[in-house]
C-alpha cells in the first residue's frame, strides 16, 4: 500500500472511530443531562438569572444531543464518509461549548471546578483529534472558559485552578492523541498483515487459512440455529491444457477473471468464496434453500459464458466453462464442515464424469452432459 493509499485509510478509520464515539456519546449525553437539569432545579441558586439560564440551556443542549444522534446514526448506516468529519466534528464543538457554558455556572453558582474538569476529560478521551483540530478546541475551549471566568469576575485562587487544569488539558491531550494515533497505526498494520494471510494473492479470494478461520467463528453458530449450509466446489476445465498451451502467465489471468466471475456472482455478505489451489473454488452458503442453491450454481455458469473468455482446448467449449459439484445440509453432531466439502467434491467428481460444464447437486446433472442435453438429468 503507497503512502497516500495508507494516509486515506487511516484518515477513513479514524473517522469512523469518531464518529462511532460521537454515536455513543450523544446517547451517553440524552441520558445524563436530564439528571443533571433535575439536579440543578432542585438545587439553591443565589443567582436565580444564572440558574433560568442553566435551566434552559440544559433543556436545549438535550433536543440539540437528541438531533445529532439520529442524524450522525443515519449518517453512518449510509457510510457517506464524504461529509463524516464535518458532521463530527461540529457535534463535538457543540457539546464542547455547552459543557464549557455549564462549566461556568457551576463555578459561578457552587464555586465547583468539578464539571470544568469532567469537560476537559470529555476533550481529552472522546474524540481522537488530528493536532491541529486538537488546538483549535483546546484553544477554543481556553477562550470561552476565560471570557466567563472574567465576565464573572471569579476570584483569583478560581482562576489559577482552572489555568492548572487547563495546562494539564493540553500535555494529556497531546499524549493521549499521540497513543490513539499509535493505536490505530498498529490496527491497520495487524489487519493488513491479517488480510495477507487469509487471502490468495493472484485472485484476492479467501484462501484455505481465510476460509478455515470463518468456518470455525460460522458453524457453531449455524449449528446452534439450525441454519441450512451448502457448498460448490468448482474446478476449471481442462485448465492443464490452457496452460500448457498458453502459459501460465495467461493462465494466471484466467483464474483472475474466473475469481472475478465467483465474487460477482456470490454477492450475499455470508458467502465466502474461495481459491482452495491451483484452478480449484469454493463457495461456502448458509440460510439458502435447495432451488436458491442451484440457481446461485447456474448464475455462475451463465456468467462465465457471458465472460467468454477464449478457451485453448476445445473439448467442452470455444470459451472457459467451469465444473460445478453441490452440497448442503444442516450441521449437526456427525455433520461437519469436512463431510460437507467431501461430499461436494464427490458431486464435483460426478460433473466430470458427466461431460463437464455442468452442476450435480443431490444425483441430478444441471447444464451440459455427455449426449449435449441442457436439460435436467438424473445421474
Amino acid at each position: 500500500m503507497n503512502k497516500r493509499k495508507e494516509t486515506k485509510e487511516f484518515n477513513r478509520r479514524l473517522s469512523e472511530h469518531n464518529m462511532k464515539r460521537a454515536i455513543k456519546s450523544s446517547r451517553i449525553m440524552a441520558i445524563v443531562i436530564p439528571v443533571i437539569l433535575a439536579a440543578g432545579c432542585l438545587s439553591r441558586w443565589d443567582n436565580q438569572s444564572l440558574k433560568i439560564f442553566f435551566i434552559i440551556g440544559s433543556v436545549f443542549f438535550e433536543i440539540v444531543q437528541i438531533i445529532y444522534a439520529v442524524i450522525l446514526k443515519v449518517q453512518y448506516i449510509k457510510d457517506e464518509f464524504d461529509i463524516f468529519p464535518k458532521l463530527y466534528l461540529s457535534y463535538y464543538a457543540v457539546t464542547i461549548v455547552f459543557m464549557m457554558l455549564g462549566a461556568g455556572c457551576d463555578i459561578e453558582g457552587f464555586g465547583s471546578e468539578l464539571f470544568y474538569f469532567v469537560a476537559c476529560m470529555y476533550l481529552v478521551f472522546v474524540p481522537i483529534l488530528n493536532n491541529m483540530e486538537r488546538l483549535f478546541f483546546v484553544a477554543g475551549q481556553t477562550v470561552i472558559m476565560l471570557s466567563m471566568l472574567l465576565g464573572f469576575r471569579i476570584n483569583l485562587r478560581c482562576l489559577i485552578d482552572v489555568c492548572i487544569i487547563q495546562i494539564g488539558t493540553i500535555i494529556v491531550s497531546g499524549y493521549q492523541h499521540g497513543m490513539a494515533v499509535r493505536i490505530q497505526r498498529m490496527s491497520m498494520k495487524l489487519k493488513r498483515k491479517t488480510d495477507t494471510s487469509e487471502h490468495d494473492a493472484l485472485t484476492g479470494l479467501f484462501n484455505r487459512r481465510g476460509l478455515e478461520s470463518r468456518i470455525e467463528a460460522i458453524w457453531p453458530f449455524c449449528e446452534r440455529n439450525k441454519i441450512p449450509v451448502g457448498v460448490l466446489a468448482l474446478d476449471i476445465d481442462y485448465f492443464k491444457k490452457y496452460n500448457d498451451a498458453l502459459g501460465h502467465p495467461q493462465g494466471d489471468e484466467c483464474l483472475r477473471q474466473v475469481a472475478g466471475v465467483l465474487r460477482n456472482s456470490a454477492q450475499r455478505s455470508t458467502d465466502i468464496v474461495t481459491r482452495t489451489g491451483g484452478e480449484e473454488f469454493l463457495i461456502f452458503v448458509q440460510d439458502i434453500d435447495d432451488e436458491k442453491l442451484v440457481s446461485l450454481a447456474m448464475k455462475i455458469r451463465n456468467n462465465l459464458e457471458e465472460k467468454a473468455i477464449p478457451q485453448a482446448y476445445f473439448g467442452v467449449s470455444r470459451f472457459v466453462t467451469v465444473s460445478i459439484g453441490v452440497a448442503s445440509f444442516i450441521p449437526s453432531y456427525n455433520k461437519n464442515f469436512k463431510k460437507l466439502y467431501d461430499e461436494a467434491d464427490k458431486a464435483l467428481y460426478q460433473a466430470k464424469h458427466n461431460g463437464r460444464n455442468c452442476i450435480v447437486y443431490k444425483g441430478s446433472v444441471y447444464g451440459r452432459i455427455r449426449n449435449g442435453a441442457t436439460k435436467v438429468s438424473t445421474v
